[in-house]
């Protein structure tokens, strides 16, 4: 079964002494389901959260496990979306589980008196580790998209929980992120953990972030414990890191330490500082970090093509032209973006070498017959620019075989039409412009520095376009 779970923002107008009707709909954050597990006897919840682009690729993801899932299942799959969407990590499924009984299902044992009588069902952490391990786990991944790549976040009892699958099973899970733990539970149980734990793993890949808040006593006393356990001996591979939050209380913590834990986590995704690397080893040692970086999580990752064009405009800022001129005509599907193009050519016009100037204008305006500024600059050198675009004849038949409707983002429609025998495109929301063949399938788009290639199936029907645009390349599939 399977419920849409809905949450509505409705905004009042105020006018004079009435008040307005409006119109109002839903904005989903994910899916509400249930799951039957024979292991804990009972029905348990879930709200699941998938990536921004997850109907439109066949991409598998990691997943993001969320303890008192009702609490932090709206800023946690929020904030999974906007870091994943600014490229500081991976897309994510976010897996919210509801509670039953947390105090059962987080705890193990307890031999102290208090313990015992706060929580009369307690010690059933590795009955709840059996559901999530048998029963979650295969159901995820029979019915989503699913990395091996699991991500644990408990707050609370939960970090209670996260630190116990941690230091006794820590195989289960590949990343922990424990925020504001109970570390009080069984007279401090975890820190003797957790000391014997960084003692005896000699190699594990794994990764724990940890966070307290305006806490004192038993818990900073724990965690700093633990922490200085794990500083004086570690297991080869294994990543951690602990952020004391004073300024924050214990529920408001939540939020800011699952923004850091998965930046923290994701550590080797996003590169900071990619001229840094350049000059340490060239693109070679910038391929290598994505390289490195994603085998870690499960992705076979290497350079992405715009990189090359970051690093060159940084070169021409240096005056370091011919450098940025090797990076800038090597590939980029053999067609350079005129706007780095014409930057190069004109700081070459300004150090005097025009010659090398006239060329690379002449390269921007050959493939990109729409590019003014290499135009009016070969003009003004008294370049026939006439002579270096050939003219592309385009049935009529071919051109309205392009027209439709291409969806490249979930969010996002192209609209390709036909208005006086000229081919033009429509974003969502943006005027239109007119297309410009430059070969029997491909295009530059006026006013804009890109391209359009269009693609057929088995049976020469169109069926995608590929846009090109900063070394980037956005593949739409046709809807219509």
């Amino acid at each position: 079964m399977r419920i849409l779970l809905f949450y509505t923002c409705f905004t009042c107008l105020w006018c004079s002494t009435a008040l307005a009707q409006i119109d109002t709909a839903p904005i989903t954050l994910g899916e509400r389901l249930f799951i039957e597990s024979t292991i804990l006897g009972e029905t348990r919840e879930l709200w699941i959260s998938k990536p921004s682009n997850y109907s439109d690729l066949n991409e598998h993801y990691p997943v993001l496990f969320l303890l008192d899932g009702d609490s932090h299942f709206r800023h946690a799959s929020t904030t999974a979306k906007h870091l994943a969407e600014s490229g500081r990590i991976p897309g994510l499924i976010v897996v919210a589980i509801l509670n039953s009984d947390r105090g059962r299902d987080f705890t193990p044992p307890s031999k102290d008196p208090a313990d015992i009588a706060n929580f009369r069902t307690h010690g059933g952490a590795d009955n709840f580790l059996r559901f999530l391990n048998e029963e979650l786990f295969p159901f995820m991944a029979s019915n989503y998209r699913v990395k091996p790549y699991k991500i644990l976040l408990g707050h609370s009892l939960g970090g209670l929980f996260a630190m116990h699958t941690l230091f006794t099973q820590p195989e289960v899970f590949n990343a922990y992120i424990v925020i504001d733990p109970t570390m009080r539970w069984d007279d401090q149980v975890l820190v003797k953990l957790g000391e014997e734990y960084s003692r005896s793993n000699t190699e594990l890949e794994r990764d724990l972030y940890m966070t307290v808040a305006n806490q004192s006593g038993e818990t900073l006393d724990g965690i700093r414990k633990i922490a200085g356990a794990l500083a004086e001996s570690s297991p080869k591979g294994f990543r951690w890191d602990f952020r004391h939050m004073p300024e924050e209380n214990h529920n408001s913590v939540t939020l800011r330490s699952t923004y850091q834990g998965l930046e923290s986590i994701f550590e080797g995704w996003n590169l900071r500082d990619p001229m840094a690397v350049y000059e340490l080893g060239g693109l070679a040692a910038i391929d290598n970090f994505y390289r490195k970086g994603g085998l870690r999580f499960g992705y076979a990752r290497s350079m992405p093509s715009f990189m090359a064009l970051q690093i060159a405009d940084q070169l021409i800022d240096m005056n370091r032209l011919d450098e940025a001129a090797v990076l800038i005509t090597e590939d980029f599907d053999a067609t350079p973006p005129s706007y780095f193009l014409d930057l190069l050519a004109g700081k070459y016009a300004e150090n005097g070498n025009y010659s090398r100037a006239r060329e690379l204008y002449t390269q921007s305006f050959s493939s990109n017959p729409t590019d003014i500024l290499a135009r009016d600059k070969l003009t003004e050198m008294g370049v026939d620019v006439s002579q270096l675009v050939s003219m592309v004849d385009i049935s009529e038949e071919v051109l309205i075989s392009y027209v439709g409707t291409y969806k490249p983002l979930p969010d996002v429609q192209l609209r390709i039409f036909l208005d006086d025998s000229k081919l033009f495109q429509q974003w969502t929301g943006t005027p239109a412009a007119e297309l410009v063949p430059v070969s029997q399938s491909r295009f530059s788009v006026t006013g804009a520095d890109s391209h359009l290639e269009f693609f057929t199936d088995a049976d020469s029907t169109v069926n995608r376009v590929i846009i090109y645009q900063f070394g980037r390349e956005l593949e739409a599939p046709r809807i219509q």
